[in-house]
């Protein structure tokens, strides 16, 4: 976990504004997550899925005034706004990468709790996954490496972010392998509060968000058969391999670096069965994470 005083400058994030009068309604077609429970002191996680509800991308949003600002990978970002130009029709909305003038650094919760009515740094919010991975901070380098001085921070590498995603449960680089490849439950979205909630069937309205309609039937009818869960092992996998216990394959490798994600059965045998257990793939051993999620509630 990080450290108190440690910050870390993320060297792969864009910053993509929204504006105009027709962005709250467009967000709200089209993202996962409800856009009417953003507000000017909080944060939401979202994504934007396939109409059959597969992962495309998934990125931060903040509310400013009547501006939204999405916090997503760089390596993705002129693809995701190439899709919201598409779904975009005549509504009156402009997109703008505003990356140049920002910079995007974590740090931890506690540092979050003394610095978030300070106007040391332009924008911070809580992770709203969990407070376990800290806050994050947008703000002009200038200012940033002022506010570093001012409180005493120490400049951690990005490694440290990583290794704490990953004893979490939460896959942050590598993601671009599962495009068109896994559901948005899969990834478990439901649990780290990416999508808006599936209650029953009486609730289920189609077509609220791009690929809700697959989402919602695969909740309501307990469709869900794996999940993707964080892999342990000193050894190097690749991507596509199967993973075994007691000799049938329980799943494959989908994410192998920096830290290794698969998607694994749950059931025969149910994940309870091999979550402390010794896995196998290609003659290595391998252990999965337990998710912070894992059993909640």
């Amino acid at each position: 976990m990080m450290e108190e005083n440690s910050i870390i400058i993320l060297k792969d994030r864009d910053i993509i504004s929204v504006s105009g009068s027709d962005s709250a309604s467009f967000l709200q077609n089209v993202i996962t997550n409800d856009i009417n429970k953003l507000n000017e002191s909080n944060s939401l996680y979202s994504a934007l899925l396939t109409p059959q509800g597969k992962y495309l991308y998934d990125f931060f949003i903040l509310k400013r005034e009547k501006n939204y600002l999405i916090d997503c990978e760089s390596e993705t970002a002129e693809n995701l706004l190439s899709c919201f130009q598409k779904y975009k029709l005549n509504a009156n909305i402009e997109f703008k990468n505003i990356t140049s003038d920002n910079s995007v650094a974590i740090i931890a919760y506690k540092k979050f709790q003394q610095i978030q009515k300070n106007d040391i740094v332009d924008i911070v919010f809580s992770d709203p996954r969990t407070n376990l991975m800290g806050a994050r901070i947008i703000s002009k380098l200038e200012k940033l490496n002022l506010a570093i001085k001012k409180l005493e921070l120490k400049l951690t590498d990005e490694e440290q972010y990583f290794e704490t995603a990953h004893a979490l449960g939460l896959p942050i680089k590598g993601l671009e392998k599962l495009q068109n490849q896994i559901f948005a439950l899969e990834l478990n979205f439901e649990e780290i509060g990416a999508i808006r909630k599936v209650l029953d069937k009486n609730n289920f309205k189609k077509g609220c968000y791009i690929g809700q309609e697959n989402t919602s039937r695969m909740k309501i009818g307990n469709k869900l058969r794996r999940r993707l869960l964080p892999l342990k092992t000193s050894n190097k996998l690749k991507d596509g391999s199967e993973i075994f216990f007691k000799n049938e394959v329980i799943g494959k490798v989908m994410i192998s670096k920096p830290k290794a994600f698969g998607l694994i059965k749950l059931y025969d045998p149910s994940i309870e069965s091999f979550l402390n257990e010794n896995l196998k793939c290609n003659n290595s051993n391998i252990n999965l994470v337990k998710p912070y999620w894992f059993n909640q509630g």
